[in-house]
């Protein structure tokens, strides 16, 4: 198995945000097997400490993972977490229109989506 490139997409002295992606879990496996937490003395970037991860994705979710720098930072990202200040957005690509799952009814199309799938 190839380890994953793992992209930055934002740096600053208190946060890095990564692209996770697909198949990398966030914690390490019961089965065992590579995780994030192989990756991050690569992404410490000079700072001594290893940034740790603030909040999760599914391994077979890919996206945006906030990293913490430090343990005061990590403290502060993770209660603007639990308080609701900070929201997470999916955003699935799909070929081919899904059924309708009467247990999801959270789900909102795109106008663009529901005009093609015959909607408003």
């Amino acid at each position: 198995m190839t380890s994953p490139i793992i992209d930055i997409i934002y740096e600053d002295a208190e946060a890095l945000v990564i692209n996770k992606p697909t198949g990398l879990p966030v914690d390490r496996p019961r089965r065992g097997g590579e995780c994030l937490e192989d990756h991050l003395d690569g992404l410490r970037l000079g700072f001594q400490r290893l940034p740790l991860p603030v909040h999760r994705l599914d391994t077979d979710t890919s996206g945006c993972l906030l990293l913490a720098r430090n343990p005061k930072a990590h403290k502060r990202f993770a209660r603007s977490f639990e308080d609701k200040l900070v929201t997470k957005t999916y955003i699935a690509i799909l070929d081919g229109v899904p059924e309708p799952n009467r247990a999801r009814s959270n789900w909102r199309w795109p106008k663009s989506a529901a005009r093609q799938r015959g909607g408003a």
